[in-house]
């Protein structure tokens, strides 16, 4: 069996990740503070109605939680570091982002390919048993890979965005211990 492949994160990447949540997260507060009603044209109009203007403050303090989260989350990993994708001779372990499955052996894994959504490349496994991995998902993290089979895409998505490799690189070395596998 080949040596283990272990892709760790770019502090480079990390840290655009960081600032791109933190703007986000402070652009949602600094808008909860901005009376658009005030604000002549069409803003005026649409926010004579009490409950949208109501909706679209919740909707920026969300946005201030979310992305500030967000911030937090990658400010973390940015310090500590962690190994996002490892390969070895038992299999695949995801750490890549928030929807990772982690530890997924050979057996489970039917193919993978490289698929890509608005530009973003990702290595996506397919499955043979999905519905014993989707049992050990909860809440959101759940949905949310249920949205992307929706969208016509795996279950398992490793996204390497943050760690400077190219998926068509690393796919080939993958594929390689897949087939020594088995």
């Amino acid at each position: 069996m080949s040596d283990p492949i272990v892709v760790k994160q770019s502090l480079k990447g990390n840290l655009l990740y960081n600032f791109g949540a933190f703007a986000m997260s402070l652009i949602s507060l600094l808008l909860v503070f901005v009376d658009f009603r005030s604000i002549p044209g069409i803003f005026k109009v649409l926010f004579q109605i009490g409950v949208i203007y109501i909706l679209y403050k919740v909707i920026l303090v969300f946005g201030f939680v979310f992305f500030g989260y967000c911030f937090l989350y990658y400010l973390k990993r940015a310090k500590f570091g962690k190994d996002i994708l490892i390969v070895d001779e038992k299999g695949v372990t995801d750490n890549s982002s928030a929807l990772a499955f982690g530890f997924i052996p050979w057996k489970d894994i039917d193919n993978i390919y490289i698929d890509s959504t608005m530009g973003n490349q990702f290595i996506e496994l397919v499955l043979n048993n999905e519905e014993y991995h989707l049992k050990k998902l909860h809440g959101i993290k759940k949905l949310a890979v249920l949205i992307n089979k929706k969208m016509k895409h795996q279950m398992v998505c490793i996204t390497l965005n943050s760690t400077g490799i190219s998926p068509k690189e690393l796919l080939p070395k993958i594929q390689k211990m897949f087939e020594q596998s088995k």
